[in-house]
C-alpha cells in the first residue's frame, strides 16, 4: 500500500506491481492487464511502460481503451503516480498532474530512472480522480501484477586447491538449469600472472535470452566479497562471452581469511529471461475507508491460523527433517536498513533521501555520536544534509554501518567509501576499502592510491604503491599521471624518489 497516497479517499487507485523487472529486455513493451474504473465514467484502461532513449529508463503511459457509450473524451483528470522499490522506499514520480485523454491513443504520463536494472521487483502506484465530477464516489482500488518470466540460478563453485593454483591454470564448472528453455553456463576461471583470477563466463543459446548474472567470494565465515555484476544479451543462435575479473591478489597474502581449506568458494547467482509476461488482477477492492479494518482484522486470523497450523505439522513431521539455518545477527541489521521501519533520521543528498536509525549509526560513528548528542541543527531538525558524497555511496556506506557488508565495490566505489570511513571515523571500512585497493593497485591508477595514501595516512597502502611503483619506475615515472602528481603535491613525489634512490644505494 502506498503512504505517499494513503489520505486519498475518492477518486480510483490502481496499483501495479512488476515483478523480474530487473531482466526485462529493456526494448519492448510491458503492458499491465485491462482495468475499468467504474467511478470514473465506467472508463477501461491499460498502463504500459515503454523503453526510453535513456538508460535504465521507462515512459510510463495510460491508454483509455473504452468509456462510457458517447463519451470519446475525458477531460481535466489529476493524476498521481509514485513508485516503490524492492527495499520499501517509494518516490513521487507525478503528481496531480491534469492529463486529458483520447480514446485509443497512448499518453506518456511520466518517466521512470535509474531503477530498472538494480530492482526485482517494482509496484507502480497511480491515482486517477475526475475534477469535472464534484460528487465522485469513494475511493476504489484495483491491484494488478505482471510477471516477467525469469529463472534464477544459484550454486557454489569450490575451485579445488587454490591456494597452490599456478598462473594460466585454468578451472571449469558448469551451471545447468532444470528447465530446457534456458541454455547451460560454462564458468572458466584462470589465474594470470598478476595473481588476478579472471572468469570467464560462455552461453550459446538458441533462442533469444536476456543474462544478469552475478558472482561473489564466499569466505569461511560466510561473508560475501567483492561481488561482480554484469547484464548480456543473447540474440537468436548467439555465442558470447563475458569476462568477470576478481582481485584476488590478497589471497595469496591471507588465505586463512578468504580460503576453506585451500578451497576458493565462488557464490553464483544466474537470472534469465526469455522475455515472457504474465498479466493478471489481483484484487477490485470497493470497501469504505471504515471498513478497512475488517480486512486488517481477516488477514491476520489467517496468517495466524496458517502459523498455528504450522506448529502442529512440525510437531508431527519426521525428526530427520533438515533444520533451516537461522538468520544471522548480521542479516538482520542489514535487512532492518533496506526495510527502513522506525527510522528517526533523515539524510538529504541532492534531491533524494535516505533514512536510518541514529542508535545504530551512533554505535558505529564516533562523529555520528557527537552529531546527534549535542544541540546542532542536525539533531533538532532530524535531518542531515549530505554535500559531499553521492547517493550511491552514502547508501553503500549506511549499509556497511549495518551489516558490516559491502557489495559490488569497485574501485571507484572504494576511493569513496575510504573518504566516508575516514570522515565518520569508521576503522572497519578503512580496513575494508584499503585492503581492497592494495589488491587492485596497477601502473594505470598507482598515482592515485599513493595521493590517497598520503591524504590519509595509510602506511601499508603507501608501502604498496612504492613496492609497485620501484618495480616498474620507467613505465610509471615517465607516464602521464605522475607528472600530474609531481604537480599537485611535489613534496610526495619527492620524498618517493627519495626513498627510491634510498633502496638502490
Amino acid at each position: 500500500m502506498s503512504n505517499i497516497l494513503s489520505s486519498e479517499r475518492e477518486g480510483f487507485l490502481f496499483t501495479w506491481k512488476v515483478k523480474n523487472i530487473n531482466v526485462s529486455y529493456g526494448e519492448e513493451k510491458i503492458v499491465s492487464p485491462k482495468f475499468t474504473a467504474y467511478n470514473l465514467f465506467h472508463s477501461s484502461w491499460i498502463m504500459s511502460l515503454s523503453p526510453s532513449s535513456a538508460k535504465d529508463s521507462f515512459n510510463l503511459n495510460l491508454e483509455l481503451t473504452d468509456a462510457t457509450v458517447g463519451l470519446m473524451r475525458l477531460v481535466n483528470l489529476s493524476i498521481t503516480i509514485t513508485v516503490i522499490t524492492s527495499y520499501g522506499e517509494e518516490f513521487m514520480l507525478e503528481e496531480k498532474k491534469i492529463f486529458d485523454f483520447d480514446k485509443g491513443i497512448l499518453t506518456h504520463v511520466t518517466s521512470t530512472q535509474n531503477f530498472m536494472s538494480r530492482e526485482e521487483t517494482l509496484i507502480f502506484n497511480c491515482h486517477m480522480r475526475s475534477n469535472d465530477d464534484p460528487k465522485c464516489p469513494s475511493l476504489i482500488r484495483c491491484m494488478a501484477h505482471t510477471l516477467i518470466g525469469s529463472e534464477k540460478r544459484c550454486c557454489i563453485w569450490k575451485v579445488r586447491n587454490f591456494i597452490n593454483l599456478l598462473p594460466d591454470s585454468q578451472k571449469k564448472y558448469t551451471l545447468f538449469s532444470t528447465a530446457s528453455q534456458y541454455p547451460e553456463v560454462e564458468l572458466q576461471g584462470t589465474l594470470s600472472n598478476k595473481s588476478k583470477f579472471h572468469i570467464e563466463v560462455h552461453v550459446s543459446s538458441e533462442k533469444k535470452v536476456f543474462i544478469v548474472g552475478k558472482i561473489s567470494v564466499l569466505t569461511p565465515k560466510n561473508d560475501l566479497k567483492w561481488s561482480k555484476v554484469k547484464a548480456f544479451f543473447l540474440e537468436n543462435g548467439s555465442t558470447t562471452k563475458v569476462i568477470f575479473k576478481f582481485p584476488l591478489v590478497i589471497f595469496r597474502k591471507c588465505p586463512l581469511s578468504y580460503l576453506c581449506n585451500g578451497d576458493l568458494n565462488l557464490l553464483c547467482e544466474f537470472s534469465f529471461s526469455t522475455g515472457a509476461i504474465h498479466s493478471d488482477i489481483e484484487e477490485s477492492n470497493y470497501l469504505a475507508e471504515k471498513y478497512h479494518d475488517l480486512k486488517k482484522k481477516e488477514n491476520s486470523s489467517i496468517t495466524e491460523l496458517v502459523r498455528i497450523s504450522t506448529v502442529d505439522a512440525e510437531d508431527t513431521s519426521c525428526s530427520n527433517e533438515t533444520e533451516e539455518t537461522p538468520q544471522t545477527l548480521k542479516e538482520d541489521l542489514r535487512n532492518f536498513y533496506l526495510q527502513k521501519n522506525h527510522c528517526d533520521v533523515i539524510f538529504q543528498i541532492g534531491t533524494e533521501m535516505l533514512q536510518a536509525h541514529k542508535s545504530i549509526l551512533c554505535s558505529r560513528s564516533p562523529v555520528f555520536c557527537a552529531m546527534f548528542d549535542s544541540d546542532m541543527k542536525e539533531t533538532v531538525n532530524k535531518k542531515v544534509d549530505i554535500i559531499d558524497m553521492d547517493i550511491d555511496t552514502f547508501d553503500l556506506f549506511l549499509l556497511f554501518l549495518y551489516s558490516e557488508t559491502l557489495e559490488d565495490l569497485t574501485w571507484d566505489s572504494a576511493t569513496k567509501l575510504l573518504y566516508a570511513a575516514n570522515k565518520y571515523q569508521v576503522e572497519s571500512l578503512k580496513i575494508e576499502c584499503t585492503s581492497f585497493l592494495m589488491s587492485n593497485i596497477s601502473v594505470d591508477n598507482v598515482c592515485e592510491a599513493l595521493k590517497l595514501s598520503d591524504l590519509y595516512q595509510d602506511e601499508k597502502l603507501k608501502s604498496a604503491c612504492q613496492n609497485l611503483i620501484f618495480k616498474h619506475e620507467a613505465e610509471i615515472f615517465s607516464s602521464k599521471e605522475w607528472e600530474i602528481l609531481t604537480v599537485e603535491n611535489p613534496l610526495l613525489s619527492a620524498k618517493t624518489l627519495q626513498n627510491h634512490f634510498g633502496m638502490k644505494k
